[in-house]
């Protein structure tokens, strides 16, 4: 990238003054949807925006200046999102499904106050008990990346080109991702009890009183079943350290 902003400095044109210009714009729009990736994918990322810029500087005829960046904003936009979505891990239909739980629990939330329970997310979204689980699982890995819609960026000020402290660094998000990640797949690892209480409490926002009723176990069982399950993943996560 700085190889190609010093060639275009040396060779200036209109064409080029004009990438020169507006890569500030290109900039700001792959760190905010690519803030949770890793500094690789951001920069491949970045090199698809300026491809989407470059041809747009190519392509533009306008002597109105002003005029490029609303005409560029769509090529680079489009080259971001093609470039998420190959990046996506996630295949349609598991999209599809994410979009109908969150949807789901965000309608039921406002209209009644408080998170639904297993058997009623079930009923509001047509999914099925193991279904719906995966798909939170999937949610609290942090496998969704939001890009069916691009937000509407305007030009903003100075303050939206300085970097924010309360964002994360990307080596940080990627940490985090794959520790999440790699919790979510330990939690599949557990036995059946553990499992559902630890998938209750923490991806289906579950009190222990909705947990006991729905497992037909006293709240005190479902206390040391929860205790037993933060336990079995604390031992394999001493385990895993041990080892690195």
């Amino acid at each position: 990238m700085i190889a190609l902003i010093q060639s275009l400095r040396r060779s200036p044109s209109p064409e080029h003054a004009l990438i020169l210009e507006h890569l500030p714009h290109v900039r700001r729009l792959v760190r905010r949807h690519g803030q949770h990736l890793s500094i690789e994918d951001r920069q491949e990322i970045l090199s698809a925006a300026m491809i989407g810029l470059i041809e747009s500087a190519s392509r533009f005829d306008s002597i109105e200046k002003n005029h490029f960046w609303p005409y560029a904003k769509n090529r680079v936009q489009g080259a971001i999102l093609d470039e998420l979505r190959q990046k996506d891990p996630l295949t349609r239909t598991q999209r599809r499904q994410v979009r109908i739980v969150e949807k789901s629990v965000a309608t039921h939330l406002s209209e009644n106050g408080e998170t639904p329970q297993l058997d009623t997310l079930c009923s509001l979204t047509g999914m099925t008990e193991s279904m719906v689980l995966k798909t939170q699982r999937i949610r609290a890995a942090g496998h969704t990346i939001h890009f069916s819609r691009l937000e509407n960026d305007e030009d903003g000020s100075l303050l939206d080109f300085i970097a924010d402290e309360s964002v994360p660094l990307p080596e940080e998000a990627c940490l985090y991702h794959e520790e999440r990640l790699l919790l979510s797949r330990w939690v599949e690892l557990l036995p059946e009890r553990e499992r559902r209480v630890i998938e209750g409490i923490y991806y289906l926002h579950m009190t222990p009183r909705a947990l006991s009723d729905e497992m037909s176990l006293t709240e005190g069982r479902i206390s040391q079943i929860h205790h037993h399950g933060l336990q079995l993943l604390r031992q394999r996560a001493r385990t895993i350290q041990s080892v690195a």
